[in-house]
């Protein structure tokens, strides 16, 4: 049987799905991943293992490679890859960054905008086929309205409230508790060692307390709403997408509800839709390139 082969290439594991051309998932597996920013090389030999293995284990012929890859367009080699690809396995192939990605799976060849607020956060906006980004650039730059900022920013608040000399509050306690921070001063060396990944687990803390009825937590989750509103209000206006729908991705979005709503107060947008799998994205990119 024919298929389509579509890689959803992480920092720390490949999504490989194969697809019918009629759109049936016909095969699902997960591999280990690098991000190609950072270590490259060994990012494409895991990418390479994992459409071999892919392959190898499939009947049928394979028509197209779609890959969605994190830290390629930092690395500004997706031409060179997808051109590797294609030599090396003999059918077409596109590789765009894993944003790009999942815009195409939700939006098709349609247009419209995807915020992503995770560990990170990044806005993406897609018109007549242009693609546009805002955020998106990490810690220490950027990041606004993802788990790290909001972990950061109840952090910057219980020193601030500690520097004027005011007692500690609900969140500030639960924040030390996390941290496994006693004294105060220690706190600026525990957030100096986590990963972004760490500090943000930092959140959901925060969404804790706010839903306990601490209003500081709340104003830092609605900030960080406003935050991301600001990323999606610069792709409209770089692409002239004033009435595009909008897609949320991220476990920010999607499971906390006040920044998904502040979010949607300060674009006056009365719904989002959540997103959909980014290895769906491979049946408008292999229809771009059977158009052309």
């Amino acid at each position: 049987m024919d298929y389509l082969l579509s890689l959803d290439a992480g920092g720390t594991k490949i999504s490989v799905s194969s697809y019918s051309p009629e759109g049936t998932l016909l095969d699902n597996r997960r591999c280990t991943g690098r991000p190609f920013s950072t270590d490259y090389d060994e990012a494409v030999r895991l990418l390479i293992d994992a459409i071999d293995s892919c392959i190898h284990s499939s009947s049928g012929r394979c028509l197209f490679i779609a890959v969605g890859a994190s830290g390629i367009r930092a690395s500004g080699a997706a031409a060179g890859l997808e051109a590797d690809l294609a030599a090396r396995f003999h059918v077409p192939c596109r590789v765009v960054d894993d944003g790009v990605m999942a815009l195409y799976a939700n939006f098709n060849t349609a247009d419209g905008i995807l915020v992503i607020s995770g560990t990170g956060s990044v806005c993406y906006g897609k018109k007549d086929g242009v693609c546009r980004s805002a955020g998106g650039w990490g810690l220490p730059l950027d990041d606004r309205g993802s788990g790290t900022w909001i972990a950061l920013e109840a952090v910057r608040s219980l020193l601030a409230r500690f520097d004027r000399g005011c007692p500690p509050t609900a969140l500030d306690r639960a924040v030390m508790e996390h941290l496994s921070c006693e004294r105060i001063f220690s706190i600026p060396y525990a957030v100096a060692r986590l990963p972004k990944s760490e500090l943000a687990s930092l959140a959901p803390v925060v969404e804790t307390a706010a839903t306990g009825g601490d209003t500081e937590a709340l104003t830092i989750l609605e900030n960080a709403g406003r935050a991301l509103s600001e990323l999606v209000l610069t792709v409209r206006t770089a692409l002239r997408l004033h009435n595009a729908p909008v897609a949320v991705s991220g476990s920010i979005l999607t499971r906390c509800l006040p920044v998904r709503q502040a979010m949607m107060k300060a674009l006056d947008q009365e719904d989002v839709r959540l997103s959909l799998p980014p290895e769906l994205a491979v049946f408008p990119l292999y229809k771009e390139v059977c158009d052309d």
